[in-house]
């Protein structure tokens, strides 16, 4: 219960003093959330294989302590979002949205991705 309360804790707090104001068109909504956690991510890799045929085709580090994985099936009919955090003395692995895309696109590549630019910084 500790670690999932720090996690909900660091989801809610830990990035938000990090990010800038959002745009005033943007709104902020607080939403009531439940996530699953194990103490490994090897844990995690064999319930989401065994349980849902998953398999992470996407890690993200978000931060230096933060891993954002995306677990796919073979159809690409169920994905699972999971975030590894880590702490000095233990680590937690949880499930922070999981789904199913019928017609399966729980997995679509973008092939030609177009990043916009960005204005130089100004020293």
């Amino acid at each position: 219960m500790r670690k999932a309360l720090a996690l909900t804790a660091a989801l809610m707090f830990g990035t938000a003093a990090a990010e800038p104001a959002a745009p005033p068109d943007v709104e902020t909504h607080t939403v009531p959330i439940v996530i699953n956690c194990v103490d490994d991510m090897s844990r995690m890799i064999e319930l989401l294989a065994n349980d849902f045929g998953e398999t992470w085709v996407i890690a993200s580090e978000v931060s230096k302590v933060s891993v954002l994985w995306l677990f796919v099936n073979e159809s690409h009919t169920t994905s699972t979002w999971v975030l590894q955090r880590a702490h000095k003395d233990f680590q937690e692995v949880c499930i922070v949205w999981s789904g199913t895309s019928p017609d399966a696109f729980s997995f679509v590549v973008n092939p030609n991705p177009v990043y916009p630019q960005l204005p130089k910084p100004t020293i």
